[in-house]
């Protein structure tokens, strides 16, 4: 009925932490406009109360200032303190009138939880403690002038304990929640680790390297920073592995893949491509600067002693060209590093477009 009234922000998915922050937000906001909006009327044109429809009145212009604030800004900190706020100012000033008559003291149970939800466990129960000291002020104050009230002693107190009940679960809910979402975003964090990460070699695999390939292809297209692939393929690996068996090929892709992020520099991209094979991505790197460092990779490569064994590679390398998809970089990449393994290996080829 109200789906208008609510946005969705990018920024903000539905695993995102404040998610369920910016429901309540807009939740409470609906509240405070419907609910300020009829008693404001019932006390103008029904019940006479002018001061108390005044206070309603500015709690329904505030809310929906804060409604479209956040609704064009999206700032979950601010809209959080500022309905916090907005609830506080106006029970305070229903309390300052009424003095808890007609059991108005009750709201008061309200500010727990939207401290609580919106502002944390620390900030939720300093504004609670306060906001009930006030409240107790102002009824104690009335109490001591001789004010006659339908609430007695008893259910004052009651009243109280609820409200130190509240206080005392909702702390007890916020750490518990906030253990829940470090554990669930520490366990999602190791899964993404996991899903992009090549168990053998703890490099990139080739699910991750596809993403960073297409992002790094979309910012060139927007950019026109030059870009430039590097495939690479162990030569003989077939050989190593007929000869000293798959568990010591394996140790070799693992110092071979170490070797090479060691001499690579930070913004570049290496994955493990498949079996043997390797994947370097240069983003604003042309294609001869790349060559270079190609040329440095595979001389530091055949001068190392892998295992005990002389390893050399051969290497394709591709340059990006304007309107070239990621899928065409790497079918150029892959023919010119077939030309390296037939020239001989232990060499790096170029494209020549």
């Amino acid at each position: 009925m109200f789906k208008f009234w609510y946005k969705n922000f990018s920024h903000i998915p539905v695993h995102h932490p404040d998610f369920h922050r910016v429901q309540l937000i807009y939740h409470l906001l609906l509240f405070v406009c419907v609910l300020a909006g009829v008693v404001t009327a019932l006390n103008v044109f029904l019940l006479n109360a002018g001061l108390i429809a005044v206070i309603d009145a500015i709690g329904f212009f505030l809310a929906l200032g804060i409604y479209f604030y956040f609704r064009h800004s999206g700032n979950v900190a601010v809209a959080g303190w500022a309905v916090t706020l907005i609830f506080i100012a106006v029970l305070s000033a229903y309390l300052s009138v009424w003095g808890g008559n007609n059991f108005g003291i009750i709201w008061a149970t309200v500010i727990p939880p939207i401290a609580f939800f919106l502002l944390g466990r620390s900030v939720g129960t300093l504004l609670s403690i306060v906001f009930f000291s006030y409240a107790t002020y102002i009824v104690y104050g009335h109490v001591q002038a001789g004010v006659r009230y339908q609430l007695s002693l008893g259910g004052i107190l009651n009243v109280v304990e609820v409200l130190i009940a509240q206080i005392m679960l909702f702390r007890f809910y916020d750490r518990t929640r906030a253990d829940a979402m470090a554990e669930l975003q520490a366990s999602r964090a190791k899964l993404q680790r996991l899903a992009s990460t090549d168990k053998l070699t703890g490099i990139n695999n080739r699910q991750q390297f596809d993403r960073e390939l297409m992002a790094q292809v979309s910012d060139a297209q927007t950019t026109r920073r030059p870009l430039t692939l590097l495939l690479l393929d162990v030569d003989h690996f077939k050989r190593i592995n007929d000869e000293h068996g798959h568990l010591f090929g394996d140790r070799v892709l693992k110092e071979l893949a170490s070797l090479l992020s060691t001499n690579l520099r930070s913004h570049d991209v290496i994955a493990r491509w498949g079996g043997e094979e390797f994947a370097v991505l240069m983003p604003a790197t042309p294609i001869t600067t790349a060559m270079t460092l190609a040329e440095r990779l595979r001389k530091k490569v055949a001068d190392a002693n892998l295992c005990g064994h002389s390893v050399t590679i051969s290497g394709g390398l591709a340059g990006w060209r304007p309107g070239c998809s990621g899928e065409e970089l790497l079918g150029t990449a892959d023919r010119v590093l077939y030309r390296a393994k037939t020239q001989g290996r232990n060499t790096i080829v170029q494209s020549e477009d």
